[in-house]
């Protein structure tokens, strides 16, 4: 394993990515049965097989940080269409995956290396390149899968036990928890602007949560804002004036 003194030059978002593939996610994929060929590890089960695909964004670059995501599916032996290492294409065209937040705390909206979508290594802050140390992100990584990922994963046998939990995380996504942190999210990126303001109450809608619900917990949303990058924003008053539209109007 890597120590800190061998990290004191500056890394690259994407090196710093690639050293959590190579020195935690390869071992410890291997150690759980999987094969692996590129970002692609499979499993076999006793009816078919469990995949496991790392997405990474096409926005990445040093200003965005380095974003990537790891999709979780299964196929029977009869389903596979062509290389073992490609049915997750199939996969993704059926809908039939899920990815790491479902399996996180908060859905991994509060992690510091990840915000509710997907991992995220650095980029800019405050107009200024962020500096996470490898080390730090490595652990917290490890952690996510080694307490809520693999143990999980690591239970499947079979495609129909994939399916079952499948649709049970699937689940997590309509909790009010999840819906209120995923418009946090979307407020934090849409403050800055009045003219967002049509879809943040279209979003209000959809959600169906009360006044009362929203401004439960804005502790988690000062927890989102100083890991942003424009951590100088406050929501606060761009939600309480969506609310009070929306209360004028009932």
């Amino acid at each position: 394993m890597s120590t800190e003194k061998d990290h004191k030059i500056s890394m690259k978002p994407n090196q710093k990515r690639d050293m959590v593939v190579k020195e935690i996610l390869k071992p410890m994929f291997k150690n759980a049965g999987f094969k692996c060929k590129g970002m692609n590890w499979w499993k076999e089960l006793e009816d078919g097989y469990l995949f496991i695909y790392m997405k990474n964004s096409r926005f990445n670059s040093v200003a965005t940080g380095c974003s990537f995501s790891f999709q979780f599916s299964a196929s029977r032996f009869d389903e596979i269409h062509d290389k073992i290492e490609q049915q997750y294409i199939y996969n993704q065209m059926k809908m039939n995956c899920i990815e790491e937040n479902v399996f996180l705390p908060h859905c991994g909206y509060l992690s510091t290396v990840h915000n509710g979508l997907d991992y995220t290594i650095d980029g800019y802050q405050s107009y200024l390149p962020k500096d996470m140390p490898v080390l730090v992100i490595m652990n917290r990584i490890r952690d996510d899968f080694d307490q809520y990922i693999m143990p999980e994963i690591e239970e499947i046998k079979t495609v129909s036990e994939f399916e079952a939990l499948m649709e049970e995380k699937k689940k997590v996504l309509e909790t009010k928890e999840a819906k209120l942190l995923c418009f946090y999210s979307h407020c934090l990126m849409s403050c800055s602007y009045d003219s967002n303001m049509p879809l943040t109450l279209d979003m209000l809608k959809r959600i169906q949560l009360s006044e009362e619900e929203i401004k439960e917990h804005y502790d988690w949303l000062k927890i989102m804002t100083a890991k942003f990058y424009l951590p100088h924003l406050n929501a606060v008053p761009y939600i309480e004036k969506a609310l009070q539209i929306v209360k004028t109007k009932k």
